[in-house]
């Protein structure tokens, strides 16, 4: 395989100079590492176009989309700050409880969200909890686990400022136990 030297000293007129001359030569080869180098880390920055495969741009990356999302735990491998990384820039946004369940989900998260519904005559029963219609059409309550354990008050407090920076504007979350 050629070196950009070789191809440089394929570049000279053949009559006027000698590729083989001793300073020519020493300049061609300087010259072709040089060549070598950029296009050795043009191919690195192929990599680093890519979220998935970024290493070296990582916390530009990271910066540009505002990771590592407050309230989530943080990604310590490499490999869990691209996989964030790619949920983020692939994020669509959504005001539906799915949307909000799965971002949860792939935060490592087991999630349950209920949407609580006003009592209605006919609908609900003797017993059944009493929500002010009202103030509860945009009001989910989410239960969280970690591992099958309740999750401690420090992840509790970011979670609710994850959520409040996710969910939609008009809504109200209750973190549940």
């Amino acid at each position: 395989m050629y070196k950009h030297a070789d191809y440089l000293k394929l570049l000279l007129p053949a009559v006027s100079y000698d590729p083989a001359a001793p300073q020519l030569s020493a300049e061609l080869a300087a010259e072709g590492r040089q060549l070598d180098a950029v296009q050795a880390s043009a191919a690195v920055l192929l990599q680093e176009m890519d979220p998935r495969t970024t290493v070296a741009l990582l916390d530009d990356w990271e910066r540009v989309y505002g990771l590592p999302d407050e309230g989530l735990m943080a990604a310590t491998t490499v490999e869990e700050r691209q996989a964030r990384l790619v949920t983020k820039v692939n994020q669509t946004g959504g005001l539906s409880k799915a949307y909000i369940q799965s971002l949860l989900e792939q935060a490592g998260y087991t999630v349950i969200i209920d949407e609580p519904r006003g009592f209605f005559a006919g609908e609900n029963a003797c017993g059944d909890r009493l929500y002010d219609p009202d103030k509860v059409v945009w009001y989910w309550r989410v239960r969280l686990r970690r591992n099958g354990q309740i999750i401690s008050d420090a992840d509790r407090s970011q979670v609710l400022i994850w959520l409040d920076s996710v969910k939609p504007a008009y809504s109200f979350v209750d973190l549940e136990d």
